[in-house]
C-alpha cells in the first residue's frame, strides 16, 4: 500500500477468477462517495466505463455477457463493483482514492482455479484486451508544475474543474501530474496550497492514437511558499476565483503503468 502511494502509478488492473466480467469502482458506497443505489459512481465514471468496455470488447468473449452457471449476467461484460456486490477495502477503490491510480478488476474465468493446461487458451483470450487496456494510459493530459525558475513543485494539486477527488490529485516529487480523461475540453486547476491557482482550458485529443497524452506544464510566476497539507482535506484547498494564467508546454514524459499480476511493473 505504501508502495502504491509512494510511486506514480496511473493505470492498473487486478486479475481474478470466478466470473467473466470487467468491474470498475466504486466497490464500496457511503456518504463520502455519494452513493445512489444501485451504483456507486466515481467522479471519473466516464473514464472507468470506457476502461471496462475497452477490456471487455477486446476480450475473446467477455463482451457477450454470457453468465457463468451460478453467477449474474453482465450486459456487455462490464459492471459497477457496488452494483454487483458491496465490498469494503477493495484494491481498486484504494488505488483510485489514495494512489491516484485508475484500477479495474478483471474476472477472467468462470472457474476460480483453472488447471495449468488451460493457461495457454486464457492467454490467447486475453492478449489483445491486455494490450489495448495498457494503451489507455495515454488518455488525458500530463505535465509538470514548475516555479518561475523552472524548478519542479511537488505536492501541487492538479485537478479538473468539477472533479474534486476525495484525496486531491497531486504532483509527485518531480512535479509531474497525470490525469486520465476522455477526449474533450476541460479546465485544469493547478494549486500550491497557500498560494494562488493557475487555471487553463485544455482540448484533450485521443492520446492512445499517438501513444502520448496531451502534454501541458503549469508555471508559476513566482516561487510559491509551500505549506504542508493533509492527504485528504475535508474541503478544497484552493479557490477557483483567485488565479493567474501562465503556462508552458512539456517536452517529454513517460507514464508508469501498474498491472497487478504477480507484481509485474511496466515502466
Amino acid at each position: 500500500m505504501d508502495w502504491i502511494k509512494k510511486e506514480t502509478f496511473v493505470l492498473s488492473a487486478n486479475l481474478h477468477g470466478g466470473s467473466l466480467v470487467a468491474s470498475y469502482p466504486f466497490d464500496n458506497g457511503n456518504s463520502v462517495t455519494l452513493t445512489s443505489y444501485p451504483f456507486s459512481k466515481t467522479l471519473d465514471d466516464d473514464v472507468f466505463v470506457h476502461l471496462a468496455n475497452t477490456y471487455a470488447r477486446n476480450h475473446a468473449s467477455m463482451s457477450k455477457g454470457t453468465s457463468c452457471d451460478y453467477a449474474d449476467e453482465f450486459p456487455e461484460g462490464i459492471t459497477n463493483g457496488y452494483a454487483w456486490y458491496q465490498l469494503e477495502g477493495g484494491m481498486q477503490d484504494y488505488n483510485y482514492i489514495w494512489g491516484q491510480c485508475f484500477e479495474i478488476t478483471l474476472e477472467l474465468s468462470c472457474c476460480k482455479y483453472p488447471p495449468k493446461d488451460k493457461l495457454s487458451s486464457f492467454w490467447h483470450d486475453n492478449k489483445a484486451a491486455l494490450i489495448e487496456y495498457i494503451k489507455q494510459v495515454h488518455l488525458g493530459v500530463k505535465g509538470r508544475v514548475l516555479d518561475k525558475n523552472g524548478q519542479p513543485i511537488p505536492d501541487a494539486i492538479v485537478e479538473v474543474t468539477g472533479r474534486r477527488h476525495v484525496c486531491p490529485y497531486k504532483t509527485n516529487r518531480d512535479g509531474e501530474y497525470y490525469l486520465l480523461l476522455l477526449p474533450g475540453v476541460y479546465t485544469l486547476n493547478a494549486t500550491v496550497p497557500g498560494s494562488m491557482s493557475l487555471l487553463q482550458k485544455i482540448d484533450v485529443p485521443n492520446g492512445t492514437e499517438n501513444f502520448s497524452a496531451q502534454k501541458y506544464d503549469f508555471v508559476f510566476s513566482s516561487v510559491p511558499t509551500r505549506t504542508k497539507s493533509s492527504s485528504c482535506p475535508r474541503k478544497p484547498l484552493y479557490s477557483p476565483e483567485y488565479h493567474e494564467n501562465t503556462s508552458t508546454t512539456l517536452k517529454s514524459m513517460n507514464y508508469l503503468v501498474l498491472i497487478n499480476l504477480s507484481y509485474v511493473v511496466l515502466r
